[in-house]
């Protein structure tokens, strides 16, 4: 019998290595652990989901946006 863990809600997967640079040196918030995507073979890195992570992606979300619109 194959029992599966529940999926929960509290970690987050960041894709971007400019995201998790900024996690990483900006604030000093450490990653549970790092995988490599089978199909791109690209980096992921897993966090744990705090209110300071919350705010701090909000902030990113936030600039990112600003950003592209000022772009345009």
């Amino acid at each position: 019998m194959n029992i599966k863990p529940p999926i929960t809600n509290n970690y987050f997967f960041c894709y971007s290595p400019n995201l998790y640079k900024h996690l990483k040196y900006n604030h000093n918030i450490s990653y549970i652990t790092k995988g490599t995507n089978p199909s791109t073979y690209k980096d992921f890195w897993v966090f744990e989901k705090t209110d300071q992570l919350k705010q701090i992606l909000d902030t990113w979300t936030k600039k990112k946006n600003n950003w592209k619109s000022n772009c345009n």
